[in-house]
């Protein structure tokens, strides 16, 4: 085979190899030229490797790095041209600065300061390398914003103060303080951490801490003090000090935690009582009478103070005949499923089992009567009363014991649905702030603002406050015990209440309510249409209702009840003109006050239901409601009856007798008519109650030997019918004598009952406070026959003890023209001046004379005691016997003045005994007294 001849170039490298240029040589011949190629120098039939080419081009994008120490780099990774098996640097990188061998990046957080310095890298692989310069400084940053999570540390000595650790910006090498912090606290070098217990008092002081390295320092201040822990738990071993008058008490020691410098009390004790301001002691022997009141104690040192309370009533020497419970309007009232809470005007609190109906602690607010704040406040086990100083006590809802107090409280509080706190602003000025309280009255937080019109819920860990320091238009809440406080969003129109529940609010404008979440955001409008008719009221907001009231021009009030977002009412009721509206849970009391009848509201349900129970006679003036649920409800009157709801279809169950109306006493036995229609019999010799009648009685007056008691009825049923009459009773057995009725008019106005029980006198209103209307009569105790009888004066008949003599006054005003006729058997003997007081027995009939001056109009001149021909037999000045309205005379020398508790002797015009009149229904015998004493009834011996 021939081949075509092809030039063919050799050249020889510098590694000794043939290069041959045969891109023209044909196919064959290269592959023989290979394979003898292959065999070359030495024989051994092998192949060399390919050539390695070395990296090159070896770039960083950062030549020049400015570090700081603490900081991150920012990453440099380098640009290579070639493969590269490693990567190494020289000399070592700064600290904390580090070169990956497989990339080459230089990364890290310089730990270290370096000066600058040129750093080689060396990018190689099996051909060779390549290498690239960098040049790194590492500076030093000094530390910056140290600061303290409390920069102000108030401790107490043996006590350990929060743990508080620094923030700081920057790496810190130490820290350091000065001057030496207090014996007991300690720095961490490393952390600049705050700790300890301190174990000596320091006076405040402020302390600098440093933190350093090695570029500078940062510093900043703390101020601390340690003081005395202050006391705590201050219990005394009677917190209830019942004394009587001349009667040492048993002394009264506290006992308390910590060390206390002094003791003091507010208000002072009564008379004869002292208390030791070194050691709290309280001991002494009373001289006088004092009511039921409750007193602050506080133990303190340089550290604080702590308080309790403790309650002191000073008796007479007597014995208590009978505890009503309430006597005055029921102003408050609480109910639970097994408790009831009861507040009055008078002042007078009540804690009640609501089972047994029994009261379990009761005492006296020192508030004056009608007093604008809430007194009471309940919420889970326990309760708050406020007090006249401006502070409050806090006590157990089981039994009523006093658990703590906040002697700097506010003129109200609001009580933790859970129990767990109280709170109220710290004094009735402007900007005095809001604290909350343990239940032990320890003050767990405080915040600044004006809180004094504001209307607080409190909830377990949370309070909710509208119009408080946040202002008319937003809600501020403040975590418990944390005192954290956050502001809602603004909402729209007048805050008009809370739900019972804390979970919405409702506000009011130009008939359009809003409700909110808790937290401010508005869950839903209503525009309630407007009508002239009405006058719509503020709304309330239960559960998920919303009822809004309104009075309207037809006589009525109408309630319309909305489902929360619902523009139609779901219910419309129709009420009594002007009623009240009591709001307790689920449920929605409806009364007019001082009339009959009311209306429950159920809300717990689907919709709305209304129940319109038959109340009996003496709850015919409801003035307060409160509900456990729709079907255990406590409803409370004008008079302090306080009648439970679920016997409204059975007997009758109050808690308390309510108000006394009257007492009466003959001999051994009294009789005192309750406000709950039972009148009251007592044998005092005992003294204990021996029975009872049925009977709402307004006056009782009993004949000389106790036989006959006469009592005025007076009650109005639920469909406002006034029944009144005189009812005649056989004692000891009870029964019924004679009733005299009056239904509608005339009404019984008043009533006397001859001392022998053989006549009677009645005093018939045809219209109260219309003298010309008024008849009276004087008869025999059947009504018959007629003895004596005038009309057209409203003054009391007095009855001489035998029955014969009747004294009537020609008017019962206080004047100077005031005449007394004196009849005997009905037949006119004689009219002398004055107003007719009584008689004391058949031959002494004591009355008041009035003249008139020209500075000071009619003034009482004197007593005078007349003979049955209207001889005057004695005459008093106006500074011995006073004038007595209902007097009584326990004998025939002698008068008792109900008003001023007080037996005056018709002989000498000189006292002969004296009680503590407190302004309730007083009664006296020749042997005994009964008078009311600290919402309760006395019996006292008066001979």
């Amino acid at each position: 085979m021939s081949l075509p001849n092809r030039s063919v170039t050799f050249s020889v490298l510098r590694d000794g190899i043939a290069k041959v240029s045969a891109s023209c040589l044909p196919a064959l011949f290269l592959l023989t030229l290979a394979i003898g190629c292959g065999g070359g120098k030495g024989g051994g039939g092998g192949t060399t490797p390919p050539p390695v080419t070395p990296p090159s081009n070896l770039v960083y994008p950062q030549t020049v790095i400015s570090a700081s120490v603490g900081t991150a780099i920012q990453t440099d990774t380098p640009t290579v041209t070639g493969t590269v098996t490693a990567y190494s640097v020289t000399p070592a990188l700064p600290a904390g600065i580090s070169l990956n061998a497989t990339t080459g990046t230089i990364s890290g957080t310089p730990t270290a300061a370096s000066a600058q310095s040129s750093y080689t890298v060396t990018a190689s692989n099996s051909g060779g390398s390549i290498t690239a310069s960098v040049q790194i400084t590492v500076t030093s940053t000094p530390p910056s914003n140290l600061v303290y999570p409390q920069p102000f540390i108030n401790g107490s000595v043996g006590v350990a103060i929060q743990t508080e650790t620094p923030t700081v910006t920057g790496t810190v090498s130490g820290f350091t303080v000065s001057p030496a912090l207090p014996a007991g606290l300690s720095l961490d070098p490393a952390t600049g951490t705050l700790s300890g217990t301190p174990t000596a008092t320091a006076a405040q002081a402020n302390y600098t801490v440093t933190a350093t390295n090695a570029a500078g320092s940062t510093a900043t201040t703390i101020q601390i003090t340690i003081q005395i822990a202050p006391p705590s738990n201050l219990v005394y071993s009677q917190p209830a000090i019942n004394a009587t008058v001349g009667t040492a008490i048993d002394t009264d020691t506290p006992s308390f935690s910590g060390a206390v410098d002094s003791f003091a009390i507010s208000p002072a004790l009564p008379s004869g009582l002292s208390m030791d301001p070194g050691t709290g002691v309280i001991s002494g022997t009373p001289s006088f009478t004092s009511s039921k009141t409750t007193y602050m104690v506080t133990a303190q040192n340089a550290g604080g103070s702590t308080s309790t309370q403790i309650t002191v009533v000073v008796r007479p020497v007597g014995t208590v005949l009978l505890d009503p419970g309430q006597q005055a309007k029921i102003e408050q009232l609480f109910t639970t499923a097994n408790r009831v809470l009861s507040y009055a005007t008078d002042g007078h609190w009540v804690l009640w089992d609501y089972a047994s109906g029994t009261a379990l602690a009761e005492g006296n607010d020192q508030l004056s009567s009608g007093y604008s704040w809430p007194a009471i406040e309940s919420g889970g086990g326990i309760f708050t009363l406020q007090y006249l100083n401006g502070g409050f006590g806090i006590y157990s809802l089981q039994d009523g014991s006093s658990l703590g107090g906040a002697p700097s409280g506010g003129l109200w509080s609001s009580v933790a649905s859970d129990g767990s706190y109280v709170c109220g602003p710290n004094g009735p000025g402007t900007g005095r702030g809001f604290s909350a309280y343990t239940p032990a009255g320890q003050q767990e937080f405080t915040l600044n603002g004006n809180y004094v019109n504001a209307t607080v819920l409190a909830l377990p860990g949370q309070i909710d406050i509208a119009n408080g320091a946040a202002g008319s238009d937003a809600v501020e809440i403040v975590t418990v015990p944390g005192g954290v406080d956050t502001i809602s969003a603004p909402y729209a129109g007048k805050f008009a209440g809370w739900f019972p529940d804390g979970s919405k609010f409702v506000t009011w404008v130009n008939n359009v309510f809003r409700v909110y979440s808790s937290n401010g955001t508005q869950l839903a409008e209503t525009s309630v249409p407007v009508d002239a008719a009405n006058t719509y009221g503020t709304p309330i907001g239960q559960g998920n209702w919303v009822s809004v009231p309104a009075n309207t021009t037809s006589g009525n009030d109408i309630l319309q009840i909305y489902a929360i977002g619902n523009s139609t009412p779901t219910e419309t009721y129709t009420l009594p003109e002007y009623s009240t509206y009591a709001a307790s849970g689920l449920t929605l009391g409806v009364f007019k006050a001082g009339a009959p009848g009311i209306s429950i509201i159920d809300l717990s349900g689907a919709t709305p239901s209304i129940s319109q129970p038959a109340l009996p006679p003496p709850t015919s003036a409801p003035s307060f409601f409160a509900a456990a649920s729709a079907s255990q409800w406590v409803v409370g009157t004008q008079n302090g009856v306080l009648f439970d709801g679920a016997s409204v279809s059975a007997t009758p169950r109050y808690f308390g007798y309510g108000a006394v109306n009257g007492i009466a006493i003959a001999g051994n036995t009294a009789a005192i008519s309750t406000a709950i229609g039972k009148i009251l019999l007592y044998d005092l010799t005992v003294p204990q109650q021996t029975s009872s009648i049925d009977l709402l009685a307004n006056k009782v007056e009993l004949s000389s030997d106790a036989s006959i008691l006469g009592a005025a009825e007076y009650s109005i049923d639920s469909t406002n019918t006034l029944t009144t009459a005189l009812n005649l009773y056989s004692l000891p057995a009870g029964t019924t004598l004679q009733s005299l009725p009056h239904t509608g008019t005339p009404e019984l106005a008043d009533f006397s009952l001859a001392a022998s029980g053989n006549s009677i006198g009645q005093v018939l209103a045809g219209a109260i406070n219309q003298p010309s209307t008024y008849t009276r009569t004087v008869t025999g105790i059947s009504g018959t026959p007629l003895i004596w009888n005038d009309t057209g004066v409203e003054g009391p008949i007095f009855l001489s003890p035998d029955g014969t003599l009747i004294a009537v006054s020609n008017d019962p005003a206080e004047l100077s023209s005031s005449v007394t006729t004196i009849y005997h058997n009905g037949i006119l003997v004689a009219t002398v001046p004055g107003v007719a007081e009584g008689w004391s027995d058949n031959g002494h009939l004591l009355a008041a004379t009035y003249t008139q001056s020209n500075a000071t109009g009619v003034v009482f001149a004197g007593s005078t005691i007349y003979d049955p021909t209207g001889a005057v037999l004695a005459t008093f000045q106006a500074t011995a016997i006073p004038a007595i309205a209902n007097a009584q005379f326990p004998s025939s020398d002698s008068v008792y003045a109900p008003v001023g508790d007080t037996t005056y002797s018709l002989t000498t015009g000189l006292e002969i005994w004296q009680g503590p009149y407190q302004g309730l229904p007083d009664a006296a015998s020749d042997s005994f007294v009964i008078y009311g004493f600290d919402s309760q009834y006395v019996l006292a011996a008066t001979n």
